[in-house]
């Protein structure tokens, strides 16, 4: 089960119940927003270790990280394993990490906060003699670039209806709350209320969160 706080009168675009062990795709669970471009989204990816994986050495260390109380990997290994989804978009123009990023306990569960700014090209992206440039793939028009804040929260939590055989399997949580950078000082206390009632759990471990929107 998850569940996180989102502000009255936000518009959810899409929602979808957690689904089962068997599910091994990632699948994006909530996609909601305002009208000035905030937008926050959650997703479920399953980490599959198996001999067949070649990401199972970075599952691995994702795993190790958020379930022992004191990891050999640190922080800033897994904020740059995390952040390389975001930087190797297509339409990513330019990628800024802020900070070391920031571990959070509750209910003994550990989450990562971390932040970076991204500028997202809707065009193709082109070097020329001045640099970098966005353009209209069609007409060669130049393009304006739009820079967004982002907030993640992450965390790792074990999958006990899994039932694929050869398989030892966790699931990433990821929740993205995104707004253009030049507004995100005014969505203080909504980033907060969502990093705050952001938690994934068993019914009775969330039992507390209750009175929160659930996805």
């Amino acid at each position: 089960m998850v569940i996180i706080r989102l502000r009255q009168g936000w518009e959810i675009y899409k929602q979808f119940g957690v689904p089962g062990g068997d599910e091994m795709r990632t699948k994006e669970l909530l996609l909601a927003g305002d009208s000035k471009g905030t937008e926050v989204k959650v997703l479920r990816i399953p980490l599959q270790t198996t001999p067949q994986d070649p990401d199972g050495t970075a599952a691995l260390t994702l795993i190790e990280y958020f379930q022992i109380p004191f990891p050999r990997v640190t922080r800033k290994t897994v904020v740059d394993s995390l952040s390389k989804a975001f930087a190797r978009q297509k339409a990513t123009y330019a990628f800024e990490l802020e900070g070391d990023g920031e571990d959070r306990m509750k209910d003994k569960q550990k989450y990562l906060l971390y932040e970076f700014d991204l500028t997202r090209c809707e065009g193709r992206q082109v070097f020329g003699t001045n640099g970098k440039i966005c353009q209209r793939s069609d007409t060669g028009e130049i393009l304006d670039t739009k820079k967004y804040h982002h907030l993640t929260i992450n965390t790792v939590t074990p999958e006990p209806t899994q039932t694929a055989r050869e398989a030892f399997s966790e699931v990433l949580w990821i929740v993205d709350i995104s707004a253009p950078a030049d507004n995100w000082g005014n969505l203080t206390k909504q980033v907060a209320t969502m990093t705050k009632t952001f938690a994934v759990g068993t019914v009775e471990q969330l039992n507390a969160g209750r009175n929160t929107s659930s996805s």
